[in-house]
């Protein structure tokens, strides 16, 4: 990919395991689909958001109000417009196929041209997701992100205390990068932040090894 409008257009139009204009596929046979995040889904969030473990390892506070959530997801909306064609960021929903039951979210954010690289994050529902589809979710953005976006580096950091998050980002391929001391601010205390990246070169590199085809070759 060489230039940045290309880039932000494919960031903007192309939805995680969707078809796209690109006359390429996805990859796996996932449980799960993304959707742009709307306030469609504001009874949803509702509910997730009485389910404590969800917001565990999260600076948010549960908000159990119709209204709160609208106010929430009209700054995501708002912040996801970016200036002109060039957002930054992008919120999914994410629902199970089989019954389009709202399990959680996830977001690519300071999407970078210049440094090829974008964070990543998302929450799921940890009473009904198990770690199988957490890391079906990974590898879908990463072949979004390595192969649709054609970025260089993927990058997050999440509470050193989310072991169950950890485990499932080292099994998908993550590298540990370090600790950022007191990175978050949560119930009035101060948590370390574990910081966690995978290069493309990672990514292309453990397809060749665990022998797979390149996702381009596949059917959406």
């Amino acid at each position: 990919m060489n230039k940045e409008s290309e880039l932000f257009r494919r960031f903007k139009e192309v939805i995680p395991g969707k078809r796209s204009y690109l006359n390429t596929l996805l990859s796996l046979d996932a449980d799960f689909y993304f959707e742009n995040l709307s306030l469609s889904g504001m009874e949803e969030i509702r509910r997730c958001s009485q389910d404590s473990p969800l917001f565990l390892y999260f600076e948010l506070i549960p908000f159990f109000s119709i209204d709160e959530n609208e106010k929430n997801l009209i700054k995501f909306e708002k912040f996801m417009q970016g200036e002109g064609d060039n957002k930054s960021s992008n919120y999914w929903f994410v629902r199970r196929k089989s019954d389009h039951y709202l399990v959680g979210a996830t977001s690519l954010t300071n999407l970078n041209y210049a440094r090829r690289s974008v964070e990543f994050s998302y929450c799921v529902d940890l009473v009904i997701c198990d770690t199988g589809l957490m890391l079906q979710i990974q590898e879908v953005l990463k072949q979004y992100v390595f192969e649709i976006l054609e970025l260089n580096r993927l990058y997050g950091v999440t509470m050193i205390g989310n072991k169950r998050m950890i485990s499932s980002l080292l099994s998908s391929g993550m590298q540990h990068e370090g600790v950022a001391r007191q990175y978050y601010l949560k119930d009035g205390i101060f948590v370390d932040g574990w910081i966690y990246s995978m290069l493309s070169s990672d990514y292309f590199e453990s397809i060749k090894i665990n022998c797979l085809p390149s996702k381009s070759k596949l059917k959406w």
